[in-house]
């Protein structure tokens, strides 16, 4: 892939970590997946988080596809076709977000550090926005199979299935609260615990995200340019500002020859 096909692929940086983060989780879901080392709950859980991801990752096939300026080239030559096998409900397909991984690693390095800096600077809300998102569904995950660990077992408890777990998970983090799933178990209650204040954190970050995007002044993005990495590009480079610099030199030189002349 070229540094000019990257450029034009490069979607917002919040965007790609946000894409990039989910394809390393639902790559070390597939190890759990098909690995023998991982009991039937945690298995269960790990196939209905797995669900949505698939959503993302087509709606990240056909936003890059549809806003490629050239869709033959990204969907053949820059491996459009296993980002779209990537996110079919298939096991044996769910590989191919190596290729999704590998692609989002190359567009951030396209995209540089000085670049990376100004945005984390200038769009502080939407990159923790898309942190934030994905720490949602990680910790839910998490905590999902955390808590089938601890309640799986108990006497008294209601969350024995991968199902109830995700919906008591998903309540609970959204502090909403229905009542019909609780753990009686002390793991349980400390997951609840942490689901719960990292919910209040999310509600916190998505209402300052809000007020940003909504009552925020626009400003003017600054266009950085990046740097050449051929080292004749570089060299030709410096000759332009070696070149711009001479002209420079010779106007003022010129118009300080009038003003002597005046005299």
């Amino acid at each position: 892939m070229t540094t000019v096909s990257q450029d034009k692929e490069l979607k917002n940086f919040g965007y790609e970590v946000f894409i990039g983060l989910l394809s390393i989780l639902s790559i070390i879901n597939i190890f759990i997946i098909i690995l023998p080392i991982s009991n039937q709950d945690t298995k269960s859980v790990v196939e209905i988080v797995d669900a949505p991801l698939m959503l993302v990752f087509l709606f990240d096939f056909l936003y890059r596809l549809f806003t490629t300026k050239s869709k033959s080239y990204y969907f053949f030559r820059n491996w459009g076709w296993a980002d779209l096998l990537s996110s079919l409900p298939v096991t044996g397909t769910r590989i191919f977000r190596l290729f999704r991984l590998n692609r989002v690693v190359g567009l951030l390095n396209a995209y540089g550090p000085k670049k990376a800096v100004y945005d984390l600077a200038d769009d502080r809300a939407t990159i923790a926005l898309s942190i934030i998102s994905f720490l949602v569904i990680l910790i839910i995950e998490i905590a999902c199979i955390l808590v089938l660990k601890a309640e799986s077992t108990a006497a008294n408890s209601n969350l024995r299935t991968a199902g109830e777990s995700i919906w008591w998970a998903i309540v609970t983090i959204t502090t909403v609260g229905y009542g019909d799933y609780t753990p009686v178990t002390p793991n349980g209650r400390l997951i609840g615990i942490v689901l719960m204040i990292f919910g209040v954190s999310l509600l916190a970050v998505l209402t300052g995200y809000l007020a940003s995007a909504f009552l925020a002044p626009r400003r003017k993005k600054v266009k950085i340019r990046s740097e050449p990495t051929d080292p004749k590009a570089k060299i030709s480079e410096i000759r332009r500002i070696i070149e711009k610099q001479e002209k420079t030199f010779a106007d003022l030189k010129a118009r300080l020859d009038e003003i002597e002349k005046l005299l």
